[in-house]
């Protein structure tokens, strides 16, 4: 996957771009990069007391750990 310039700073974008783009990541199987933009949604959503913004990027932190079979991470 080559990256947009757009994507090389995660600090431009929203936390629900953030997840979009994590979850484009697992696709490619670019676990650590997913888990970036997964991690700095999740403090977004956090900041703003985003609860259902940070449900969403629990899930897919969730899985994420399970496609990776890090059970206890996952839970």
């Amino acid at each position: 996957m080559k990256e947009s310039h757009n994507f090389k700073n995660l600090a431009n974008l929203d936390a629900r771009e953030l997840n979009e783009l994590g979850n484009t990541y697992v696709g490619y199987g670019m676990w650590d990069r997913a888990l970036e933009c997964y991690e700095r949604s999740l403090s977004l959503r956090r900041e703003a007391k985003d609860r259902r913004g940070e449900m969403v990027v629990l899930n897919s932190l969730g899985a994420l750990y399970h496609q990776q079979a890090l059970w206890d991470e996952a839970l």
